[in-house]
């Protein structure tokens, strides 16, 4: 999935460039700094969240969100 939004002046889509990454992507790299991860969690995109932003009713169930708290090693 990639970020996509429209300029609301002018229409036009604008798509900036992402990296396609995978979750071990971002531990191995927290590992090979030195960092120790105390804390990970994936969340989902839910009924909750759709009712603040109805557009993304079609991503309900899609995980969104990772979150990871890292210390030094």
């Amino acid at each position: 999935m990639q970020a996509r939004f429209r300029d609301l002046e002018s229409g036009v889509k604008i798509a900036p460039r992402s990296a396609a990454n995978e979750i071990a992507d971002y531990m191995h790299g927290a590992l090979a700094a030195g960092l120790r991860i105390d804390h990970f969690s994936e969340h989902r995109f839910d009924e909750e969240a759709a009712t603040n932003c109805p557009r993304g009713e079609k991503y309900i169930g899609w995980p969104i969100l990772m979150l990871m708290r890292l210390r030094a090693g």
